[in-house]
């Protein structure tokens, strides 16, 4: 399920399929960089940047703006719909995606959310519905206080949101692909720091 000529490197990442209490152990591909901590000459720690994307809905050309005006390290698309991301990744074949099935993918054979773990941060992507994301972020709440998230990212409902909740922060991209309206998230960690923001496309 992995996106193709990423290279292999030793981080782990941990994907819960869609079936109740099936947690299944694989090994992430993808640039070494966002696995490590990057220094610039004064020693620094230089910051990751990730792209969040969601609800594009057929909309390849608004992600291709929004990576060329974020030069991400890494691009996160959350759902809806699946091809748009692996026509994303032949774009930009250099930066390392991952995805989740929407509720408009049916992809029954891939996990409907997984779990990153990037430069020490418990990061969780799905595209929403299964946690009733349209009604409340009560049930997600749930989830992230139990797995110990510092980051719930979700799509599906279209509008862009990001909320702390105790020690998690909850981001909506909102949809890549509207028609008025897209809008994206920009996800930065460094030095142990994570912050997450929403942009509207320019």
């Amino acid at each position: 399920f992995f996106c193709r000529a990423l290279r292999p490197v030793e981080a782990r990442l941990q994907v819960r399929n869609s079936a109740p209490g099936r947690l299944l152990k694989k090994f992430a591909k993808s640039a070494a960089v966002l696995y490590t901590k990057p220094k610039d000459l004064s020693g620094k720690e230089m910051p990751m940047k990730i792209l969040v994307l969601s609800d594009s809905h057929g909309a390849v050309s608004p992600m291709e703006q929004a990576v060329e005006q974020t030069s991400p390290d890494l691009i996160l698309h959350l759902g809806d719909c699946w091809r748009d991301g692996e026509r994303l990744h032949d774009r930009f074949p250099s930066i390392p995606l991952e995805q989740v099935p929407g509720n408009c993918d049916f992809r029954p054979t891939e996990p409907a959310e997984r779990l990153l773990e990037l430069r020490g941060k418990r990061i969780l992507l799905c595209h929403g519905h299964t946690y009733g994301v349209k009604q409340s972020l009560v049930t997600a709440g749930f989830a992230a206080e139990e797995q110990q998230l510092d980051l719930f990212l979700f799509g599906h409902t279209h509008r862009p949101l990001v909320d702390r909740r105790g020690r998690t922060l909850f981001l909506n991209p909102g949809s890549i692909g509207a028609p008025t309206r897209p809008s994206y998230g920009v996800v930065t960690i460094q030095d142990g720091q994570l912050d997450g923001r929403t942009w509207w496309l320019a």
